[in-house]
């Protein structure tokens, strides 16, 4: 069993500092090829230079792919990350156009577990072939992103979705969606 604790603190006004640490494993793989729990992991998600480090340290590449979810068109990365000498399969996207959030991700990478079944792909690219392709197509994204805003319909879910999570908040989006064609 392996021993490593990730522990962080951050310090709360009211309760003053207090510790947190992951409690899954995928949480503690994040952890220990570098992600931040408290700026990173608690939210899904890592920051841009993070995720490259990841893809230094995965085990192999399962997935890369361009394609869509319920949240736009993203640039998808599957990395196995070996810990506890078990690999656990962890998807990245990002470096697309997230529709309700009106936002473009170009510094940071969404991710969630994925089924154990996608460790059985391979990528038949090298790591450095897939950083080069998407440190150009953040280039592109960064040109495209530079003047855009936002709106309070995208701030607003995207409070909620950090808030919540992004499955909750677009459940509660479309719920209101449909309440407000009743009205």
């Amino acid at each position: 069993m392996n021993e490593d604790r990730y522990v962080e603190r951050v310090y709360i006004p009211e309760v003053g500092e207090i510790e947190l640490e992951p409690t899954l494993d995928y949480e503690k793989a994040l952890c220990h090829y570098g992600a931040s729990y408290i700026d990173e992991v608690l939210y899904d998600r890592v920051k841009h230079e993070t995720l490259m480090k990841l893809i230094d340290r995965a085990e192999y590449i399962y997935y890369f792919n361009e394609s869509s979810n319920d949240y736009g068109r993203f640039l998808f990365i599957g990395l196995a990350l070996r810990y506890n000498n078990e690999l656990i399969p962890i998807t990245f996207y990002g470096l697309g156009y997230h529709e309700l959030r009106d936002k473009y991700l170009v510094d940071e990478w969404f991710f969630y577990l994925s089924n154990y079944f996608m460790l059985e792909r391979r990528v038949n690219m090298s790591k450095e072939e897939i950083k080069k392709i998407i440190e150009q197509k953040r280039k592109e994204l960064k040109e495209i992103a530079k003047n855009h805003r936002p709106s309070k319909k995208g701030l607003l879910f995207s409070e909620i979705a950090d808030l919540v999570d992004e499955d909750g908040a677009l459940s509660l989006f479309r719920d209101l969606d449909l309440l407000l064609d009743l009205l």
